[in-house]
């Protein structure tokens, strides 16, 4: 709710609550036919590969300290280009820079 106007913050709390209690009406739903289909020991199993996918998702985002550190660049220094061939914004191509 960090970016969201005070003005509008009940109405998305609102609308916030009735989606979460929507989704997991139809998830409860669903759990009864998919263990009765396919068995609990192997939705468990599932279970316990989709957290480990989840997990190692979210280790390799960046912590939010990470982002504010690097807001705080200092003035005179230039962000590495992703693409080294192509030049910096502001910056002339030099010739022979492919051979360097």
């Amino acid at each position: 709710m960090r970016y969201v106007d005070d003005r509008m913050r009940s109405r998305v709390n609102g609308m916030r609550l009735a989606i979460g209690f929507g989704v997991s009406s139809l998830v409860v739903a669903a759990i009864g036919p998919s263990v009765k289909a396919a068995g609990f020991p192997t939705l468990l199993i599932d279970a316990f590969h989709r957290r480990d996918v989840h997990r190692d998702r979210i280790s390799f985002l960046p912590s939010e300290r990470q982002n504010a550190m690097a807001a705080l660049k200092p003035a005179g220094v230039k962000s590495p280009s992703i693409f080294p061939l192509l030049p910096i914004a502001g910056e002339e191509f030099e010739e022979g820079a492919i051979e360097k």
